[in-house]
């Protein structure tokens, strides 16, 4: 077998196995040369460079990371079921001296873009000061399923017409839960992923989220309001959601 027609076989079995796996892909149709006319390109050369071209444009992607205030808060109590509290310098959590106190948190999250992958999300509070000087509490943050209004929202109404269908506040899924120690001062965090990736693929509607405790102690967190109010604990005491995203870009980097 002479060398030219060895390299023919080599080639024309190199084109059968390439067209079985890519089916859309016409490879190497006709061999009228083992040498291709000067300027002229393979098709087995295209599919090459689309495939790099295609790698190229699955891996071209944003990363982001967007700090986010909460623009509604308030705290809750079946103590004043019918106060409100959107007003106060804090956001009451957990139980003291026989009562309930739960805070709600609104944080618009349209900044995000469309479609991003979302890989942390965290809420972030600062809690002035707890009940006790010692011990741990767990505190959850969970998600409403219905808005509120800052300055009506109360253990029994969520908006200044509207009841919760249940007092304290409706709450479902997902939930994250911390487990503090008493620290005056305390920057606590949730980790909130997957609720913020929930809004974002547009799983469930963006109406905020709610903090409670079953636990025996209070943690007395700084509001959006409280915040400014002196003394603080740090330079910036404002609840908020630090969050890091990921965007693919399917832009082709060569125009084509």
């Amino acid at each position: 077998m002479s060398s030219r027609l060895a390299f023919f076989l080599v080639i024309l079995l190199t084109a059968t196995i390439v067209g079985s796996m890519q089916g859309t892909y016409d490879v190497l149709t006709s061999f009228p040369s083992t040498k291709s006319p000067k300027g002229s390109t393979s098709s087995l050369g295209t599919w090459f460079k689309d495939l790099r071209r295609n790698s190229e444009i699955q891996t071209m992607m944003d990363m982001g990371m967007q700090t986010i205030y909460a623009t509604e808060d308030a705290f809750i109590t079946d103590v004043t079921p019918d106060t409100n509290y959107g007003s106060d310098g804090y956001l009451h959590v957990g139980k003291y001296d026989g009562g309930t106190y739960r805070a709600v948190l609104y944080f618009p999250l349209d900044s995000i873009p469309a479609g991003a992958k979302i890989k942390e999300a965290r809420l972030y509070l600062r809690a002035q000061s707890f009940t006790s000087i010692s011990g741990t509490m767990s505190i959850r943050a969970k998600r409403l399923p219905r808005g509120f209004t800052e300055n009506c929202v109360t253990w029994r109404k969520r908006t200044c017409t509207q009841d919760w269908l249940h007092e304290g506040g409706d709450h479902v899924n997902p939930t994250a839960s911390t487990t503090v120690s008493f620290s005056d001062c305390l920057l606590v965090n949730w980790d909130i992923t997957e609720f913020v990736q929930g809004v974002v693929n547009g799983d469930y509607e963006n109406y905020g989220l709610m903090l409670l405790s079953e636990d025996p102690f209070r943690a007395n967190f700084y509001s959006r309001e409280g915040a400014s109010v002196p003394p603080p604990c740090s330079s910036d005491d404002r609840p908020r959601i630090v969050v890091y995203y990921m965007q693919i870009s399917l832009t082709d980097p060569s125009g084509g």
